[in-house]
């Protein structure tokens, strides 16, 4: 490339932070709450959730946050993501 995309520059970039469920917590129940602290110098206008690489949700304005009723996933540790 010719040109800088100053999107990729790691000043750009967004912040998240999980506020539900915490890293290594125990769900015990069904449906669960799904919570992040999102930012970013040009804004953020969307965060999608994902378990186990399956978008289950998303929100499009502060608080960040949707709920999801755990039917379909096993017992076991799962990999819980904010894009």
């Amino acid at each position: 490339p010719t040109e800088i995309d100053p999107i990729q520059s790691s000043e750009l970039m967004p912040k998240v932070d999980f506020i539900s469920p915490l890293a290594g917590q125990t769900i015990t129940n069904r449906d669960m709450v799904l919570e992040v602290r999102a930012s970013a110098p040009r804004g953020v206008v969307k965060v999608n959730f994902q378990i186990d690489g399956t978008i289950v949700g998303n929100a499009s304005s502060f608080p960040f946050k949707t709920t999801y009723t755990a039917r379909t996933l096993t017992n076991g540790k799962h990999t819980i993501k904010a894009i």
